[in-house]
């Protein structure tokens, strides 16, 4: 039998590991070289204060060796970090607009306000609809809907936040477009011009007075753009803005349950001071914790999505319970030994299914630049513990948090094992890979998958379901990571003997992609990100 020929499908986001030859120079983390060193072309050692190469080969312009990393002071206030945010924003949009070719954004000065009242309350109920209990809304329902609805000016008080209502209102506007149904007709690159206006002036309200109710809406705020922008596949600023609502949530404390503790490797370095007062209510308690743990999960899916590290802190500083649990200390750590007490809802779940995936990434990132695969005795155990602890899916069809905790608890997998199934042709590999990505596609097939408005969910053909079932934020790299896993196996099988056997077994793999490759042209229907993702598709098959 004579198989077709395929290539092998690229990893979203990612970069391939230089083969240049070896150097004397220790290695230095990217953006870490001099500006003279840079600027000459050189290779940098970093050294402080002055590098070697500035000392054996002073710079003819006679300028100072200087590393952006020096640039700002070690610990900065609240407004200072601001000043850092404002700076490499601007930086950012830049480089966005001459990547893409667009226009200016307009002038700052040109603020952008709410809708209409009735519009207003259309958007803020469609995305209530799909965000409230999805994992990405930490905030309390009810009283969010109240403050967003009170007949008060834009910006006051009792309302929630500039940004915040601008997020809300850009989520909204992208899902009643993608709706035929919704009947309006926003433009959504308004609110998202909005969000950036607002962002800088609610993090200066920083320094006058810490108002807790800001600090949690401005966190919200951060984490509603970044999703915006992996869903318009715009890494750079999707990253920016989970590493900037990270530094948020662990200068305000929110990793820890009380007292001191110091908190290192941020982004942008804050002032180790008490930041937040005590909640006033359990409301607030709880917004506080699930606030924590919907940060680590954004950064553990844009860990997922590019391969980067994570901004979070480690493990060892968060101490704050599960979201719905009560057990604190070292809450991170005894999970990933095993010995955790509690947190067994479906919010937790989906957040730990997120850390164990995050852990998977970055050490099969290493194992990649290093040269070898990854294999990790202990990390397995954890892994297919953990998936066979969670509760079946079909016992809780609307459970959207406990349907995409399997879903990256099985991505996890895939990524754990496909690569020892194929660099080591290990039977229980291939086995578990293919175990793992069978249980994806089912989850797939079952949802009738055929279209979709943004990266936190798929929209099945029956409206009154889609309000229910949801595909996943990690869309794209559980579809691009499953159609590499068949491709790989269809090269396995094509170069093995042509029995029979093998031919049912190629015919099914190849059945499976073309529903995969189905899914996600239904979602680049109305998402960039899987408009991306069916590019990198069509080149891998």
């Amino acid at each position: 039998m004579t198989f077709p020929r395929r290539t092998q499908t690229p990893a979203p986001f990612s970069r391939e590991p230089s083969s240049g030859s070896s150097s004397t120079l220790p290695n230095i983390q990217r953006g870490g070289a001099c500006s003279n060193c840079r600027r000459r072309k050189v290779r940098c050692d970093g050294g402080r204060p002055i590098c070697g190469q500035c000392t054996t080969r002073p710079p003819r312009s006679g300028d100072a060796c200087r590393f952006e990393q020096d640039a700002a002071p070690g610990h900065q206030t609240p407004i200072q970090m601001q000043g850092t945010i404002e700076s490499l924003s601007s930086r950012i949009k830049e480089i966005e607009r001459v990547r893409t070719g667009e226009s200016p954004s307009p002038p700052p000065t040109a603020h952008i306000g709410e809708p209409p009242k009735a519009t207003a309350h259309r958007l803020i109920n469609a995305f209530i609809e799909r965000f409230s209990g999805s994992g990405y809304f930490f905030l309390d329902r009810t009283r969010f809907l109240e403050a967003a609805t009170l007949p008060l000016p834009f910006g006051h008080l009792s309302r929630p936040s500039p940004a915040l209502l601008s997020a809300v209102y850009l989520w909204g506007s992208i899902l009643t477009t993608s709706s035929p149904r919704a009947g309006l007709n926003v433009n959504h690159e308004s609110f998202h011009i909005a969000v950036l206006q607002h962002l800088p002036g609610d993090l200066r309200g920083f320094a006058t007075g810490i108002q807790p109710k800001l600090v949690m809406e401005t966190i919200q705020a951060e984490i509603l753009i970044s999703l915006y922008y992996l869903h318009a596949a715009l890494p750079i600023p999707g990253r920016f803005h989970a590493a900037t609502v990270a530094s948020l949530a662990l200068s305000a404390g929110l990793n820890r349950v009380s007292g001191l503790r110091p908190v290192a490797n941020l982004p942008y370095p804050v002032e180790e001071e008490e930041f937040l007062p005590p909640p006033a209510d359990a409301v607030e308690a709880d917004e506080r914790v699930d606030a924590f743990w919907t940060v680590v999960f954004l950064n553990n899916v844009w860990v997922a999505v590019t391969g980067s590290g994570s901004p979070m802190p480690d493990v060892s500083k968060v101490d704050i319970p599960w979201p719905s649990a009560s057990v604190v200390g070292s809450t991170i750590s005894r999970f990933l030994l095993g010995q955790e007490a509690d947190g067994y809802s479906s919010t937790a779940l989906l957040v730990k299914a997120s850390v164990l995936l995050e852990r998977v990434s970055l050490m099969s990132s290493r194992a990649i630049l290093q040269g070898h695969t990854l294999s990790d005795g202990s990390l397995e155990s954890r892994l297919h513990t953990f998936q066979a602890s969670l509760p079946p899916p079909n016992t809780h069809p609307y459970d959207r948090p406990l349907i995409f905790a399997h879903a990256l608890t099985d991505l996890a997998l895939l990524r754990f094992h496909s690569p020892l199934a194929v660099a080591h042709s290990s039977d229980h590999s291939r086995y578990q890979t293919l175990a793992a990505a069978e249980r994806i596609v089912s989850s797939l097939s079952d949802a009738q998958l055929v279209t979709g408005g943004d990266p936190l969910y798929a929209v099945s053909q029956s409206l009154q379901r889609a309000q229910k079932l949801g595909l996943m934020l990690c869309a794209q790299p559980i579809c691009v990571t499953l159609h590499s896993v068949y491709t790989e196996q269809l090269s396995l099988l094509r170069c093995g003997a042509p029995t029979p056997q093998a031919r049912a077994e190629y015919q099914e793999i190849e059945q499976r992609m073309k529903l995969v490759t189905n899914v996600v042209q239904g979602l680049a229907r109305t998402s960039p990100v899987m408009q991306q993702c069916l590019q990198l598709l069509s080149v891998g098959y």
